[in-house]
């Protein structure tokens, strides 16, 4: 007896075990230096923590383990023009890419699928992407992503300069419902549909918290598109986004093939520097083109955070996308005041979140019962409260 016992404790501190975690740096101590190389060794529940620097590779994802980013800014795979960066096929929701910047993606075959997701390719595949900076990726279709088949979760990424014949940014196509929350999508662009994202038959999506501004097409410069076939359905859920010319001017989003979830707003979203197309010196030549970078944290008169000296600054203007998401998003690690209320776009629910502004300086002493940070208790707080009363975000 005493032996069964002992044999189903070890078994079950054997079973409860965490994952492995492996280490990749290019040029320091390490389990690896070369992230596929990591891929291949790693086993379903295992950790990759990949450390700052620049990949030269295009990666090929495994079922079931997460491959970790140091710092989306400084940790980048690039794909050096020479197909897809990030390729992920049949993998479950316990697939987790984060934390990287994804750039040099060029998926230039000349058929399907070769020709599609320049950042990376979602088939058949429930992955979640994370935290990551889609930028400079070209693709016919899916400059920055192609979800094809698939029911992937976005979340917290920035989609900036990314190019495609169709869907600048994403291309979501066939029987996919991927979820797409608290997102930017700017300096995208698409020869015919889809600047920001476009999505076709079979397709239903979920928008929310997210920013789309200044993305381009050739003919209509419609943020978000859609592409029909006959007696085929499609449903886009969009709420509490930023959409440029949802407001009335036609070119943000079609709402006869789009559900207006509520919340949402055309307006100037005031980042902090935004990107732009550098004509090289040859402004009729669009094809020696090429993106800089820019700083997608929203402006505000409390606060905004400036990565590169590590400190707050604080603006002449405050965004609208400030206290815009959704009021039953989780504020996540935004610092205080914070409104009570996640900000749209990528940092929204951050510790890099704009902080809100109330017409006065911050308080210099934090009241108990001051949710949203006006340096007062009122009405406001209690509705705050009473939103999320009894909600329990434990694990």
């Amino acid at each position: 007896m005493r032996r069964i016992v002992l044999l189903f404790i070890i078994f079950s501190a054997v079973s409860l075990c965490p994952g492995a975690v492996i280490t990749v740096d290019d040029d320091g101590p390490a389990n690896f230096n070369n992230i596929q190389v990591a891929i291949d060794f790693a086993s379903y529940g295992d950790t990759i923590q990949v450390a700052e620097g620049t990949y030269i590779e295009n990666i090929t994802l495994k079922n079931g383990f997460a491959l970790i980013g140091q710092d989306p800014n400084s940790t980048i795979i690039d794909g050096n023009d020479n197909g897809t960066v990030v390729y992920s096929e049949q993998c479950d929701s316990n697939t987790v890419l984060e934390g990287f910047t994804i750039t040099g993606g060029n998926a230039n075959g000349t058929s399907w699928p070769d020709n599609s997701g320049g950042g990376m390719f979602n088939i058949d595949s429930n992955s979640i992407v994370a935290n990551c900076i889609f930028s400079n990726n070209v693709a016919t279709y899916g400059g920055g992503m192609e979800i094809f088949a698939s029911n992937s979760t976005v979340t917290g990424c920035i989609f900036i300069g990314n190019t495609a014949f169709c869907g600048g940014g994403i291309c979501n196509d066939h029987y996919s419902e991927p979820v797409i929350i608290g997102c930017t999508f700017s300096g995208n662009s698409s020869y015919t549909a889809g600047g920001g994202l476009i999505y076709g038959p079979y397709s239903n999506q979920t928008l929310k918290n997210c920013i789309f501004w200044r993305n381009k097409e050739t003919f209509y410069d419609h943020q978000i598109s859609y592409y029909n076939m006959p007696g085929i359905t499609s449903e886009s859920v969009i709420s509490y986004c930023n959409i440029e010319g949802c407001g009335g001017s036609g070119a943000g989003w079609d709402t006869t093939i789009g559900i207006d979830g509520g919340g949402n707003i055309d307006a100037d979203p005031c980042f902090a520097e935004p990107g732009y197309w550098d004509p090289n010196g040859t402004p009729s030549d669009t094809n020696d083109d090429f993106w800089v970078d820019g700083d997608y944290h929203l402006q505000s008169q409390g606060g905004r955070w400036v990565a590169n000296s590590q400190s707050w600054v604080m603006d002449a203007n405050t965004s609208p996308c400030i206290d815009a998401g959704d009021w039953m998003s989780p504020v996540g690690f935004e610092p205080f005041p914070n409104g009570g209320r996640v900000n749209m776009g990528a940092y929204g629910g951050t510790i890099e979140a704009s902080k809100s502004y109330f017409g006065t300086e911050p308080c210099e002493t934090i009241i108990a019962g001051d949710i949203n940070g006006d340096c007062k208790v009122d009405f406001i707080d209690f509705a705050i409260m009473s939103l999320h009363w009894l909600e329990d975000a434990r694990p």
